[in-house]
């Protein structure tokens, strides 16, 4: 069996393709497409459904091959736009993985809005989809929501004020 035993950056395959956003999460689904998931940005302005909105989250397909590779909105992925305070939804896609047939997408989230004090991650919401973006799903299956600050518990969130804050 092959093993990866090393990686070499190569400038000259590298295309940079502009957008908006920072972190960056990517999976690559049995579609044959790439998914990106983006923190505190607008994504690609050539991209068919831009809106210019600033997300603090929103998941993006990568299709194709660089250099000849296209971005596409997934009208599917509920919008996550960043709120002025009290930021009445504030989740963070800090991780994105598909595997089978579903994609699997993992949001933090903080105990308070950034302009109050001490604010720091307690959580983590799960969300799917079983068809490749298309539709989402809580972790339970029910439809996707946003739940507000005083919504969230150990119910409807992956992991919530886990002892010592680790999750």
């Amino acid at each position: 069996m092959a093993r990866i035993t090393g990686i070499r950056r190569l400038d000259d395959t590298l295309r940079r393709s502009g957008g908006s956003g920072d972190n960056w999460h990517m999976t690559w689904a049995n579609d044959g497409k790439q998914y990106v998931a983006l923190c505190d940005g607008r994504g690609w302005p050539d991209v068919a459904g831009f809106t210019g909105q600033d997300y603090n989250t929103r998941v993006y397909a990568i299709n194709g091959y660089p250099p000849h590779h296209t971005f596409e909105h997934l009208p599917g992925y509920p919008d996550l736009i960043s709120e002025p305070t009290p930021n009445i939804n504030r989740y963070y896609g800090f991780g994105i993985l598909a595997l089978d047939d579903c994609i699997y997408h993992f949001l933090s989230t903080p105990n308070r809005p950034f302009d109050e004090p001490e604010p720091r991650f307690v959580g983590v919401k799960l969300v799917f989809s079983e068809d490749n973006s298309r539709s989402w799903k809580n972790q339970n299956g029910s439809a996707l929501r946003w739940e507000k600050w005083e919504e969230r518990d150990s119910k409807n969130l992956l992991f919530f004020n886990e002892p010592g804050e680790a999750f």
